[in-house]
């Protein structure tokens, strides 16, 4: 074997890179320990990240229908017209739902004694006169006690572990509130990132390369974008759907619970069905019928929004094929996890836009004539 120069090169970084593996395995408890805390210091940094790209989507759309013309002011007010838009959807969203939801806990707590009342009455009727359980006693009168000592053993454990979650609590707002202030600097100084990045980028890699890398780049930020503009007018279609039916059908709680769906359907695949067992729940109490309709209901509309008008309005936005983003959406799912859902999409989109350039690259650079595949 000629030892030149590079051969040199490739064995010294192949034996670091085998000592330094091994390392890793001898020594994995302190580097997952190291990990966790330097992920606990970059969470903040994270959250500010993720935010400050969510809230570009609508300040970009802000900037240029209303700022057209460049001044020092227009990304400053762009900026405070997303945040009052964002926040007063939030605010209207709660001043619906909440106060129909305290009216639906306080009715629930009326109507528990006289429901389990009527199911030991209908047991006694209808069930303890059968043979096989005859022997069987159930004594619905301790129900009510069980639920009331279950409570008190659930304060007593709450109360007990309550210095850790309200210090969970205060991290978690800290680590908000900076990641909040992180977004701002990001969104007010993004250009200027983004010249920054550009440079590393073409300083540590060749030039052919890293246009490549930006490419990519540029692909995967304007995918993500219509993505989450997708998601919103699909959150809108979901909401405007349900409270039509459950209006027309006389379903009780039909804003709140349509609108529960449409906030929760912002998570594909989970979120919608989640909030559609909680309103089955809250109008079970009034009419387990009417729960049982709904829920039918839920399954017929759910296949005509999850198999056309899902596939049609989010496919479009990241230009993506119907067949491929429902495709996306179970393999989100099956992975498990609120980020591999809620990343799955337009994640594979980007993989559908870079592997279908290769194909036709390779297909130009084989003079595959377009008949053999048309």
């Amino acid at each position: 074997m000629n030892f030149n120069k590079k051969n040199i090169k490739t064995i010294i970084l192949i034996l670091f890179s085998a000592i330094l593996f091994m390392w890793l395995l001898e020594n994995i408890a302190g580097v997952g320990k190291a990990l966790g805390g330097l992920w606990s210091m970059l969470t903040p940094f994270i959250v500010g990240a993720a935010i400050a790209f969510i809230f570009n989507v609508p300040m970009r759309g802000i900037e240029n229908l209303i700022f057209k013309k460049e001044s020092k002011f227009r990304r400053p007010l762009s900026y405070v017209i997303t945040l009052v838009v964002v926040f007063g959807v939030i605010t209207f969203a709660l001043y619906v739902i909440i106060p129909q939801l305290a009216d639906t806990m306080v009715a629930l707590s009326k109507q528990i004694p006289p429901a389990i009342a009527a199911l030991g009455d209908w047991y006694n009727a209808k069930i303890a006169s059968i043979d096989a359980v005859k022997n069987f006693t159930f004594d619905f009168s301790d129900v009510s006690k069980d639920m009331v000592d279950f409570l008190k053993d659930g304060s007593a454990s709450l109360i007990s572990s309550g210095f850790g979650l309200i210090t969970g609590i205060i991290s978690g707002i800290i680590s908000f509130v900076i990641g909040f202030i992180f977004s701002v600097y990001i969104l007010m100084q993004k250009e200027s990132l983004a010249v920054q990045g550009k440079k590393i980028i073409y300083a540590l890699f060749k030039e052919e390369r890293a246009d490549r890398i930006m490419e990519v780049l540029k692909l995967t930020n304007t995918t993500f974008s219509r993505f989450i503009s997708g998601q919103c007018v699909e959150a809108i279609i979901i909401w405007v759907i349900f409270f039509c039916f459950m209006s027309i059908f006389k379903f009780p709680y039909a804003m709140l619970i349509s609108m529960t769906i449409g906030i929760f359907s912002l998570v594909p695949m989970i979120g919608a069905l989640t909030a559609a067992i909680i309103g089955a729940l809250l109008i079970c109490i009034q009419s387990p019928l009417m729960a049982l309709l709904f829920l039918v209901m839920y399954v017929v509309l759910q296949q005509v929004e999850g198999n056309l008008i899902y596939p049609h309005v989010v496919g479009n936005a990241v230009k993506l094929p119907s067949i491929w983003v429902l495709f996306g959406a179970i393999m989100g799912a099956k992975l498990g996890g609120l980020v591999p859902m809620l990343i799955a999409i337009p994640l594979f989109s980007v993989i559908y836009a870079l592997f279908r350039t290769y194909v036709y690259d390779r297909l130009e650079a084989r003079k595959v004539p377009a008949e053999k595949y048309d």
